[in-house]
């Protein structure tokens, strides 16, 4: 799990980051960011959530949320990604298996985070053709 200054905590914020931010779809898991607009709040914060859907019980909610939160940390670490100024929420899917693996989360995740990353990138300028060789 994310240090808590790292997770996202206030109501607020989520209603913010379900209204206004982005949404990308996986095989298991939703991930819903939002790019910050505080330069003060340089830091990449996250959240996930395990609706009653999934599961009645709250052990296999709780294994599953825990799952997503090892397997987030270690590809960010393997990766050395940089998500500065990125507010996200993941959200296990109803129709995901209620014992998911951590080799199929790990290539959701994945997928989620590059798309993530894609999304967020500026727009690259194009520079007038006396400027080329």
């Amino acid at each position: 799990m994310l240090k808590k200054r790292h997770r996202i905590k206030s109501k607020k914020e989520i209603e913010v980051i379900f209204k206004e931010g982005s949404l990308i779809k996986g095989k298991f898991v939703i991930a819903r960011f939002l790019k910050k607009k505080k330069p003060s709040s340089s830091s990449f914060c996250a959240s996930v959530f395990v609706g009653k859907n999934y599961s009645k019980l709250a052990i296999q909610r709780n294994r599953a949320r825990r799952l997503v939160w090892a397997v987030l940390l270690e590809i960010l670490a393997e990766r050395n990604w940089s998500l500065d100024n990125l507010a996200a929420i993941f959200i296990v899917k109803n129709n995901a298996p209620n014992q998911l693996e951590k080799p199929a989360l790990k290539k959701d995740l994945s997928f989620l985070l590059e798309k993530i990353g894609q999304n967020r990138q500026e727009p690259k300028m194009k520079l007038p053709k006396k400027f080329l060789i």
